[in-house]
């Protein structure tokens, strides 16, 4: 997005601040080149462990902007250890669950971002898709000094509808085969969603974003895949729908998957540059869902 550039020079170097239980949180950040209070960006990453790029494009849009790796590996290993299993709770009890950590790792890069001179604390913003869009409603909901969020795809939503939903969504059809799915919509065929009021179950109500979506008083931007098998448009409207902000709109995507687009991308820089002007109220419109969105 070129046009919308306030720097064409920045600075990146790479960071590692303290974290949770001894450990350390890595990321690299970039900055526009020069003296000033920028607003600040945390970069939330999308599932798996992997190497983390340098958020050169944020910076050139005017933001301190950090990338961080969550699994509290470095960004740039060449190898990276397999994650337990779908890096869901790995235990009944919320407190001792593996994203507990992976929380306390993004408000300690929002602690850092807010310490630094060069940052104006008063415009820290996060941004982030699948993981990472689910990782900015939890995020915001738990630090109120984030200002504005934009979630694409939030992932982990109504669970276990969004598991049930995935199911049915993602079944093959194979014409000309005996296949009993072929010709139905699979939902039949998907099992019923859990729903049981067992220890893992209340486990997984609490990391649902659902759950930190009504601490949520920041303006919101979300997005929603209307094909997407991953992030069904059910899941991704339950975490909208209850977001304690009034300020909220989304953007559904006609026709896309888990994915979003360069246009989206496009009006979520004009948004943020809209909600982080000075004169933005606090409380702005009631929520909006807009679209569906045309693809370039």
């Amino acid at each position: 997005d070129p046009d919308n550039h306030r720097a064409e020079r920045v600075e990146s170097c790479k960071v590692d601040i303290a974290g949770p239980v001894g450990g350390r949180v890595y990321g690299w950040l970039a900055r526009p080149a020069g003296e000033g209070r920028f607003p600040a960006m945390l970069i939330l990453p999308g599932a798996g462990n992997k190497a983390r790029p340098r958020p050169l494009e944020h910076a050139r849009h005017g933001f301190v902007a950090l990338d961080i790796q969550v699994h509290g590996q470095d960004v740039d290993l060449v190898e990276y250890p397999a994650l337990p299993g779908d890096v869901a709770p790995d235990s009944s009890d919320p407190r001792t669950g593996y994203y507990r950590h992976v929380h306390l790792r993004c408000v300690q890069a929002i602690n850092y971002l807010a310490s630094r001179p060069d940052v104006d604390p008063n415009r820290i913003v996060l941004v982030g898709g699948s993981q990472g869009g689910r990782l900015g409603i939890v995020v915001a909901g738990l630090d109120p000094r984030v200002k504005a969020v934009v979630a694409s795809i939030a992932h982990y939503g109504n669970h276990p509808y969004r598991a049930w939903a995935s199911r049915c969504n993602a079944r093959k059809r194979t014409q000309g085969t005996s296949d009993p799915v072929f010709g139905a919509d699979g939902m039949g065929l998907a099992g019923a969603p859990s729903a049981g009021d067992e220890p893992a179950s209340r486990r997984d109500a609490y990391y649902d974003p659902m759950n930190f979506a009504p601490d949520v008083r920041c303006p919101v931007l979300m997005t929603s895949g209307l094909v997407d098998p991953v992030s069904p448009p059910s899941a991704v409207f339950a975490i909208f729908n209850r977001l304690g902000t009034r300020q909220k709109e989304m953007v559904t995507l006609d026709g896309l998957g888990h994915d979003w687009s360069a246009a989206f991308d496009r009006q979520a820089w004009r948004w943020l540059d809209r909600v982080l002007a000075k004169d933005s109220p606090v409380n702005g419109p009631s929520a909006t869902a807009s679209g569906p969105m045309s693809i370039p």
